[in-house]
């Protein structure tokens, strides 16, 4: 296994679009938890692409563009993400995208994750 630094997890926020409360919105409370010290945030909304359809409204790539040019911690994507939209995810300078579905309702799952690790991600070194 590969070294892995675990501080990344001590204070790991997930939130999307369905999470925000009226009068709030997610860059907002993204930028807030930033600023509280969170160590990593994910990206994760259940828009009318995804099975979960209760975002209101679904801030898509454009949306996790502006996430990720905001945030001094890593963002990573969520929420019916299939393999077509990898690229767009990786353009947005994301730090991954973390799938469900895609992996374990795969008829290749080595393909499908050699896809998602084959995507332009870009390198935070």
């Amino acid at each position: 296994m590969k070294n892995f630094n675990t501080d990344f997890l001590h204070a790991y926020f997930i939130c999307g679009s369905q999470d925000v409360p009226k009068g709030k919105t997610l860059p907002g409370i993204v930028a807030e938890a930033l600023a509280a010290g969170i160590t990593a945030f994910q990206f994760r909304d259940k828009g009318s692409n995804s099975t979960l359809s209760e975002a209101d409204p679904e801030i898509g790539i454009a949306g996790l563009s502006q996430l990720v040019k905001n945030a001094t911690r890593p963002i990573v994507a969520i929420g019916g993400i299939t393999v077509n939209d990898l690229e767009a995810i990786a353009k947005t300078k994301a730090a991954g995208a973390a799938v469900i579905s895609m992996i374990a309702q795969s008829n290749n799952i080595k393909q499908t994750v050699s896809q998602m690790l084959t995507a332009p991600w870009i390198k935070n070194d």
